[in-house]
């Protein structure tokens, strides 16, 4: 009774929680506002770190030398990231760290997730995240006083619907996608040159004149 709509056959509604291994918040301690200049020195992850379907390593803060890391929050390859807390057009943002450079950690602003199974691909899932019925859900489960400050919880998250389809399906689905974002990138940067065309031209023509 659930169910958004019928799905094809082999596919499968499931929630969030029902494919997760474990979930967790990170830590955010006072920091210096720079970033960690290197890979010796631990920085704390910036919500501002997750986008959509994409993560910035760089959107950190340094973590002053008089503080202890704390390791278990250390932002690893596989990891998915989704912002718990902000403002509303910043909650509930997510992506997968598929690589990162070492010691640097979640902020308690971001909730990250594993899944449970290999037959599961995380770049699916991270897809999910950030569209269609899954998205929607995450977008009508933020509270909060005023939209200046909204979260999200963990157990609202593992209530969140997928459409889980085999694993075949899941692999074409991503190729699909990466294509159709690939032509989208062709698209704006054929824009972007006639652009700059067109601006030279008017310039060549402001100079005959």
């Amino acid at each position: 009774e659930e169910k958004p709509f019928e799905l094809p056959e082999g596919w499968a509604w499931c929630r969030i929680g029902d494919i997760i291994g474990n979930i967790d918040a990170g830590w955010s301690p006072a920091c210096m506002p720079e970033p960690s200049p290197n890979e010796e020195v631990w920085g704390v992850l910036k919500t501002t770190a997750v986008q959509t379907l994409e993560y910035r390593e760089q959107e950190n803060k340094t973590l002053p030398s008089s503080k202890q890391p704390r390791p278990q929050y250390e932002v690893k390859p596989g990891d998915i990231l989704i912002t718990r807390a902000g403002p509303k057009n910043r909650v509930g943002i997510s992506c997968l760290v598929e690589k990162t450079r070492m010691k640097l950690m979640i902020s308690d602003k971001i909730i990250r997730f594993h899944l449970a199974s290999t037959d599961i691909s995380a770049r699916y899932i991270s897809l999910c995240l950030n569209c269609g019925v899954t998205a929607e859900y995450l977008e009508s489960s933020k509270s909060g006083m005023a939209e200046s400050q909204m979260n999200i919880s963990q157990d609202a998250l593992k209530f969140a619907p997928v459409a889980l389809p085999p694993s075949r399906i899941q692999i074409k689905v991503i190729s699909l996608v990466e294509d159709f974002f690939s032509v989208c990138d062709h698209l704006k940067s054929r824009l972007q040159s006639a652009q700059q065309t067109q601006l030279h031209l008017a310039d060549a023509l402001t100079d005959a004149a």
